[in-house]
């Protein structure tokens, strides 16, 4: 009987350990773009290509597809208070007043494509999309007002939120470079706050009319100032940011990019970490019960569909084991090497600094870092993630004020 409950309470202690991004069962295989979970965490509704859109009543465990009236793609759908929620698309906007059970089109729109959308309420929203135009509704999408901002040659606009009735910005991308507008009277007017060159800026979440984040290739932005100034938090070895969210506040947030990577911050963006996830499909939006860090859903391509109860798991970045603190730095051999596709780097710090883990190829050129940041004395761990690396030698390096060491690790495939 003994070895029963043994064996009982690892498969349990295994359950919960590995319990990180659960597949779910969608029920198809075309490529989902956004998910939104109503006040009611058991409702949720994701739409996609083929004008799909899904929804569920358990929290995800069965999806349903709806009939609607959208037309070939739908690339975002948003919450707008009650029952209603609003989907931007390929030239329509359609509208659900039951949670997602019936949907019909808004008023007309003019015939661009539409990818992005935000409501204040369920009557005040606005639109935008691969076009200079922006659409603004006060009447629940009866009537759209059309602004034409023409700031840029070839612009196209990606995300849209505003922060109360007046104040709003846009992210998107020209042909010289990305892009992030603002404007203070409501969408009739737009001045440009960021230019990137040569980063195309796919989404923008404002937590207030301070504090915000916008998502680029392999780049998250964060303004403290209302979009006057932005820092850069570079993620190497991942791609373009495609949703960043912070559900509950704002120290936990969330991002989710085309290669398939979700990070996770609870620092208020200070350092962002990988998360293990089952799949290397891109995911394209990230969405969390209301008011929650810890149940959501990241959607993608192919139909794919995860679902996470305890706010995403471990870490694949670093683990923390300060108790014991070395005599000296230290850079220990990863273990398992060779390894296929996971190896663990450990390392000690005789002191409390700032510390820099990086990985590179067998030129010398940066591929990830592991960890940038400061540290308290002790030991402490990383995880790399090699899936989206090929067999072959490469080299990590531990740098902490004048000391430096690079060891060699091997994957093979």
């Amino acid at each position: 009987m003994r070895t029963i409950k043994v064996i009982v309470l690892i498969i349990i202690f295994t359950g919960i350990s590995c319990s990180q991004w659960i597949q779910q069962t969608s029920g198809t295989t075309q490529n989902l773009t956004d998910i939104v979970v109503f006040p009611s965490s058991q409702t949720g509704i994701v739409v996609g290509y083929t004008s799909l859109v899904l929804k569920t009543t358990n929290n995800g465990t069965n999806w349903v597809s709806v009939t609607n009236p959208g037309n070939q793609y739908l690339y975002e759908v948003c919450y707008a208070g009650g029952t209603t929620a609003y989907s931007s698309g390929y030239t329509k906007i359609i509208k659900t007043t039951n949670s997602g059970t019936n949907w019909t089109a808004t008023g007309p729109v003019p015939a661009k494509i539409y990818s992005g959308i935000f409501f204040l309420n369920e009557n005040t929203g606005w639109s935008c999309g691969y076009c200079d135009t922006i659409l603004k509704t006060t009447n629940g999408g009866d009537n759209w007002i059309i602004f034409g901002n023409s700031l840029f040659t070839t612009e196209s606009n990606t995300d849209i939120q505003f922060v109360n009735s007046l104040l709003g910005f846009v992210t998107g991308f020209n042909s010289t470079g990305g892009h992030i507008l603002r404007t203070v009277n409501g969408g009739a007017n737009w001045v440009t706050v960021l230019t990137a060159q040569s980063n195309s800026l796919l989404c923008i979440n404002m937590l207030d009319a301070s504090t915000g984040y916008a998502g680029g290739h392999q780049t998250i932005l964060k303004t403290t100032n209302g979009g006057t100034n932005w820092t850069f938090y570079n993620l190497p070895g991942t791609s373009s940011i495609e949703k960043i969210t912070f559900p509950a506040d704002q120290q936990t947030g969330y991002a989710v990019t085309e290669s398939g990577r979700i990070y996770k911050t609870t620092n208020a963006g200070g350092n962002w970490y990988q998360l293990t996830t089952p799949t290397a499909t891109p995911l394209y939006s990230i969405g969390f019960s209301p008011n929650s860090n810890t149940t959501g859903y990241a959607v993608g391509g192919n139909g794919v569909i995860l679902r996470t109860t305890n706010g995403g798991g471990t870490f694949v970045g670093v683990n923390e084991n300060p108790l014991t603190v070395p005599e000296g730095y230290r850079l220990e051999l990863n273990y398992p090497n060779p390894f296929n596709p996971v190896t663990t780097i450990n390392f000690g710090l005789p002191k409390s600094e700032s510390v820099k883990l990086s990985v590179y190829d067998v030129r010398g050129v940066e591929l990830e870092v592991l960890f940038n940041g400061f540290k308290e004395a002790g030991n402490h761990s990383a995880i790399f993630n090699a899936e989206n690396y090929s067999s072959g030698i490469y080299f990590y390096k531990l740098t902490v004020g004048k000391f430096s060491e690079t060891k060699k690790m091997t994957i093979i495939k």
